[in-house]
Order: C-alpha cells, then sequence, then structure tokens
C-alpha cells in the first residue's frame, strides 16, 4: 500500500500537485507515518479529524492540518 501510494504521490508532484490529502483509512497509522517520511509532497490530514487527541497524533504523521 504505502509503495503505490508514494508511486502515485510522485505522479502528482510531476503534474504540479502541492501537497495531497490523507491518503488512507484514519486509523492505517503505522504507513501513513511511512508516507510522510518518504513523500515528496507535503500531506495534508483531512476533515476526519475531530477532537484535539486526535491532532496530537496527526503532528508526527502529517505535514498540515485541514482542520
Amino acid at each position: 500500500m504505502c509503495n503505490e501510494a508514494l508511486k502515485n504521490v510522485g505522479i502528482r508532484k510531476e503534474s504540479g500537485v502541492g501537497f495531497i490529502e490523507h491518503l488512507l483509512p484514519k486509523d492505517d497509522w503505522e504507513v501513513m507515518k511511512e508516507i510522510y517520511e518518504k513523500s515528496q509532497l507535503d500531506v495534508i490530514a483531512d476533515e476526519g479529524i475531530k477532537v484535539a487527541s486526535d491532532i496530537e497524533c496527526c503532528m508526527s504523521h502529517f505535514h498540515r492540518i485541514n482542520y
């Protein structure tokens, strides 16, 4: 899943995209962390973030939060 997502990120970057929004189900933290660390684009957490504890978890998994 991670390699496929990163490949798609690369294609989007080449097309001029500046960032990507949350790629995976909300609770897939392990893969999201790997994508965050390897992505060529900023990864943005989406509107699925509902409470403060969600934000704390996102700090090491996303570059920004769309809250």
